[in-house]
């Protein structure tokens, strides 16, 4: 291209040069333009970004900080189109606010952390101290409550050595009375177990007597239901010896039956069980006993 001959205003204009074009290849090409900023705010997706009413980049006038925190603007992106020599003094000017910053960031970062780190301090402190107080007033009451048990304890054996010495017993009968066990001991001993013999002989036969049988029918019995079996055995015994009709002793007996299975049943049950299951039981041997009574009374 080339400018032309004036015109009659004297303006010139520009005229193609025949045979001067070429082409020129490159990878990638920028338009550098520059005249006209583009709608940055919507264009990279950033609303809050202040823009001029030019379309420029509002940055502040001394350390070009945008409205976005961590931002900064120079360049005809701000100033609009200027000479390159304003872009690089604005590029100078921005790295120096821009390092100033981050320093600030990292010290106030460092600051932070040292706070952080000193009140962690100061709660694990509170916490001990709080934890050995509570350690402390723990072991003071287990102190106070262990002397007030022994002092209780320390009393009630001066009370018991108050009664001693008052009652009938004091330190020389106690000692006299064990001197004369001491000495009679191997005399009493075989007296004292044929007395515990005889009453428990009698015991058992008093219980024999009761269930109608003998005492060596009734040792023959075992289990938790061995009374109840010597009073169905004993009923057994007594329809030999009294005139009733055979049909009569044959009900009594399958119903004997019936109740010896029974306690034989509940001897697998557990204590609670087995206990109404013997109370039942009882309760049908009696009346059995009475309804053979009232046959008799007839």
């Amino acid at each position: 291209m080339r400018l032309g001959q004036p015109d009659v205003t004297g303006r010139q204009s520009p005229e193609a040069i025949e045979g001067a074009d070429y082409d020129e290849p490159a990878d990638l090409v920028i338009k550098a333009l520059g005249f006209e900023p583009e709608d940055i705010p919507r264009l990279w997706g950033v609303e809050g970004l202040e823009v001029t009413r030019w379309g420029t980049i509002k940055a502040d006038f001394r350390t070009h900080r945008t409205s976005l925190p961590g931002v900064w603007a120079v360049g005809d992106i701000v100033r609009g189109a200027s000479l390159v020599v304003w872009a690089i003094r604005d590029g100078r000017d921005v790295a120096e606010h821009m390092h100033r910053y981050l320093r600030q960031q990292a010290k106030a970062a460092k600051a932070r952390a040292k706070a952080e780190v000193k009140a962690q301090s100061k709660d694990r402190r509170r916490q001990q101290k709080l934890l050995a107080k509570q350690e402390k007033h723990l072991l003071k009451t287990e102190e106070k409550g262990l002397k007030k048990r022994r002092k209780h304890e320390q009393k009630m054996a001066e009370k018991e050595l108050e009664k001693l010495r008052e009652g009938h017993f004091n330190a020389g009968k106690v000692k006299r009375y064990a001197g004369a066990l001491r000495t009679a001991a191997p005399l009493l001993l075989p007296l004292v177990y044929r007395a515990f013999v005889g009453l428990k002989s009698e015991k058992e036969k008093r219980k024999a007597h009761k269930a109608g049988v003998s005492s060596a029918e009734m040792a023959s019995f075992s289990g938790y239901g061995a009374p109840l079996k010597a009073r169905t055995a004993g009923i057994r015994n007594s329809l030999k010896d009294v005139d009733l009709p055979a049909g009569f002793k044959r009900d009594v007996r399958e119903r004997l039956e019936e109740v010896d299975a029974a306690i034989d049943n509940a001897e697998f049950m557990t204590e609670q069980q087995r206990r109404r299951a013997h109370k039942t039981i009882s309760s049908e041997i009696d009346s059995i006993t009475a309804e053979i009574q009232q046959r008799l009374a007839q």
